[in-house]
């Protein structure tokens, strides 16, 4: 019912973000701050470049699929229809933006095998 309303009204979520993110971001400062033995911390998080996130990360990876893969996807994790997942998407930043910031684009439209392969790669180079 929260969701249906502030993804109906920007207002709306930009005061729940306001409200929410705070203490969400404290809390997870604070657990990677708990754990300077973790060689590697992954983040997933859609809004990771909104919420200044980003600036705590050492390197971005972006997750790229196409749109009907994501609608799909949605639908059958989320049972989101089309329309639902395009009115979230609006108030994220541009998939294109994301895309450009990230220090790497992992293609996610193949097999979860294709997918860690590119992953090791990644991390093989670091």
């Amino acid at each position: 019912a929260l969701a249906a309303r502030v993804f109906q009204e920007p207002a709306d979520l930009h005061r729940l973000n306001q409200i929410v993110h705070p203490p969400i971001l404290a809390e997870l400062r604070e657990e990677i701050r708990r754990h300077p033995e973790f060689p590697l911390i992954v983040i997933d998080a859609a809004l990771l470049m909104e919420t200044g996130l980003a600036r705590d990360c050492d390197l971005l990876l972006y997750v790229d699929v196409p749109e009907s893969l994501r609608a799909q996807r949605a639908s059958r994790a989320r049972a989101w229809s089309e329309a639902e997942l395009r009115r979230r998407e609006r108030f994220q930043m541009d998939l294109d933006e994301k895309r450009r910031r990230a220090d790497h684009v992992i293609d996610n439209s193949t097999s979860p095998e294709e997918t860690e392969r590119q992953i090791l790669a990644i991390l093989a180079g670091l």
